[in-house]
């Protein structure tokens, strides 16, 4: 039996806007899971995802 990894990934999508983004556009961004960053004044989405698999799934793109 082989070793089981978890493997992870995250990544972010990010929009800015050049001016303020309609009402509609916004609804559609909050409805989406996105949020909004006052800061850098960007609307943000992180997505995670994670699986098990055996060792052989890791070696074997790491090697190529």
């Amino acid at each position: 039996m082989q070793t089981q990894a978890i493997i992870r990934e995250t990544s972010t999508t990010t929009y800015t806007f050049a001016g303020v983004p309609s009402e509609a556009t916004r609804k559609r961004l909050k409805a989406s899971g996105y949020q909004f960053d006052g800061k850098t004044g960007q609307w943000y989405k992180v997505e995670r995802k994670s699986a098990i698999v055996v060792e052989s799934d890791v070696v074997e793109p790491i090697a190529a």
